[in-house]
């Protein structure tokens, strides 16, 4: 299953709450955060 499949579905609460799926929730809010992080560094331009 999809991460954002997941999400979707555990907001829902089609899921009962379980150790792994509250990691995955966690890890996917980190892996987004990362991600945004990642852009907003690629986007830093240096005036010499």
């Amino acid at each position: 299953m999809l991460t954002q499949h997941f999400v979707s579905r555990y907001e829902n609460d089609e899921f009962e709450e379980t150790m792994d799926f509250v990691e995955w929730i966690g890890e996917s809010g980190l892996l987004k955060c990362l991600r945004e992080k990642a852009e907003t560094i690629r986007d830093i331009q240096f005036a010499n």
